[in-house]
């Protein structure tokens, strides 16, 4: 009884780990690489909001920029 359930048990573990999202750690050199945009700003604003079939909620931010380090702001 008890190997059924380790068994069951390792079984399930191994379908979540299999389809769970895999996270990897990204360094600030190669975000800043890859990134079109570098900025300092401040939160002036926010606003949450639901997709269109309200299974995920949104947050839209209204930045003020203080300094641009890499990129430009097209207004």
């Amino acid at each position: 009884m008890i190997k059924k359930i380790i068994l069951t048990t390792a079984i399930i573990l191994q379908f979540t780990c299999l389809f769970s999202q895999a996270l990897y750690q990204v360094d600030n050199e190669e975000k800043a690489i890859n990134s079109t945009l570098i900025i300092e700003g401040k939160v002036v604003d926010k606003v949450s909001f639901w997709n269109e079939t309200q299974t995920m909620i949104y947050t839209s931010n209204k930045i003020k920029v203080y300094k641009v380090f890499k990129g430009e702001i097209k207004l």
